[in-house]
């Protein structure tokens, strides 16, 4: 497989997954210009995409999802977002609900969805194999912790949102309050809980890990790529 993140973090998610001329989209919080102008510069048409996960109905994550399926790219929403994110005109044709447990499949890949952890919004995410391949992907963000463990992962991606010490130095120095932190930990996943999560996992067959949604005030994006590299033993690359 090869991931390409065109956007990550609280002003827009946007990751493609190819497999050959296979594309699977994962979130769409781009504006529909933004979008187009990362897909043309990567070689890819919105005609090439069969199918877009969305995690939740966050606009970080969902911006550009009623474009994307009036161009014939089938949405796929967590079950209970039924009646949140998508207005007309939209073909309804092309939004598939999906909740945890549960099995989509296309012609390329299969996709299972987990449910996550965020504070209150029903959050999926994905289990995702490429049916000729067999490679699999684990995809998770906006979430304060996973529960789950799964088998012959080749690619995880991950939100790594902040690392403790420097939310907690934010609050000290007075450039966070106290109440926004306690937002940030009820929905966003610290480096520390990500090591205790891969901790947790066969890594045996992981070929690429992923950090997503880092934040700019609240990490360091070098001491968080070492940190995961160094107890995965994995390549690690920033989205």
């Amino acid at each position: 497989m090869e991931i390409i993140s065109l956007a990550s973090g609280s002003s827009g998610n946007c990751y493609l997954i190819k497999q050959g001329k296979d594309v699977l989209m994962i979130e769409a919080g781009l504006s529909k210009k933004k979008l187009k102008e990362s897909l043309w510069d990567n070689n890819i048409l919105v005609a090439d995409i069969e199918t877009c996960l969305i995690s939740h109905h966050h606009q970080d994550h969902i911006k550009s999802a009623k474009f994307l399926s009036n161009h014939g790219v089938t949405i796929i929403l967590p079950k209970t977002d039924r009646k949140a994110p998508l207005k007309h005109p939209t073909r309804k044709d092309r939004v598939c609900y999906l909740e945890g447990g549960k099995i989509y499949k296309n012609k390329h890949f299969v996709v299972r969805g987990m449910e996550l952890e965020h504070n209150g919004t029903y959050n999926l995410g994905y289990l995702v194999k490429h049916i000729q391949s067999k490679e699999q992907l684990f995809y998770a963000t906006d979430t304060m912790y996973i529960r789950y463990k799964a088998n012959n992962i080749n690619y995880y991606l991950i939100e790594v949102n902040y690392q403790k010490k420097y939310l907690e130095e934010a609050i000290k120095d007075g450039i966070a309050e106290r109440a926004n932190t306690r937002r940030v930990r009820k929905t966003h996943m610290s480096l520390e809980t990500a090591i205790e999560f891969f901790k947790q996992q066969d890594l045996s067959k992981t070929k690429e890990i992923w950090l997503l949604h880092l934040s700019e005030r609240n990490c360091n994006p070098d001491e968080v790529k070492e940190e995961i590299q160094k107890v995965t033993g994995v390549e690690v690359y920033l989205a």
